[in-house]
């Protein structure tokens, strides 16, 4: 049957046993490289958050501290929708720019970052709206 069908990709290859079983050395030497540079992405955006808040807890009334709680709630609750948009976009890109250069490749470039502007676009003025 075809893998990618509804019964899913992992479908009798992910078990309670995968969970704890470490992989293998081929497989940890070819995520190596990118170990540091998303941990310390993850640590930043944790350490940015963390005092963005305690600015706010220490120098706004109570009104204001509402307002930003709201305001961070919202955007905690749409870090999943701009991130997926960035991981898609990452995942097209990259496959075009390494193509030898053609008039196809360019258009096909340009309209993958007219449709990745569009979404930004629509997420800048939904988020707008929202706040």
């Amino acid at each position: 049957s075809d893998p990618t069908s509804s019964n899913g990709l992992l479908r009798g290859r992910l078990t309670r046993r995968t969970w704890l079983k470490l992989p293998n050395a081929y497989t940890l030497e070819q995520f190596k490289p990118y170990v540091i540079p998303v941990t310390m992405t993850q640590i930043g955006r944790c350490s940015t958050y963390i005092a963005m808040g305690h600015v706010v807890s220490s120098t706004l009334d109570a009104v204001a501290m509402a307002a930003q709680q709201i305001i961070t709630s919202i955007f905690y609750a749409l870090i999943p929708i701009g991130d997926s948009c960035s991981l898609t976009a990452q995942t097209f890109l990259p496959p075009l720019v390494i193509q030898k250069p053609t008039k196809k490749r360019t258009l096909a470039v340009k309209k993958t970052i007219q449709n990745i502007f569009k979404v930004a676009c629509a997420l800048g003025v939904i988020l707008s709206l929202i706040a």
